[in-house]
């Protein structure tokens, strides 16, 4: 029995849609308001982490016939999404104005 529920991958997909929407936004926005796209991706990152430490509370599983979600995963996902939203946290300043911020 194959089980396939995309909720498994909450904290990836949380991911995957704060860097296109912040991608897509910074694109079009003034270099002024580039914070935006550090409070959307900032929020991306905090979403991730919470579905990643909810995720943690649940046993062990397999999803799509191939990922599979154990101890190891959780932990990994955690310290990704934590560390991501660290390195936003201390970069916002120093790359305030910068003509890539939103890149960033």
């Amino acid at each position: 029995m194959m089980r396939e529920n995309p909720a498994d991958l909450l904290p990836e997909l949380c991911l995957l849609s704060g860097v296109v929407i912040g991608l897509l936004t910074g694109s079009f926005l003034p270099r002024a308001r580039q914070w935006i796209v550090a409070v959307l991706c900032a929020s991306a990152l905090a979403a991730g982490l919470v579905a990643a430490v909810g995720a943690a509370a649940r046993p062990d599983t397999m999803t799509f016939g191939a990922f599979m979600l154990d101890p190891v995963t959780h932990v990994t996902r955690i310290v990704v999404l934590a560390s991501a939203l660290l390195v936003l946290a201390l970069a916002v300043g120093p790359m305030r104005g910068h003509r890539r911020e939103s890149e960033f």
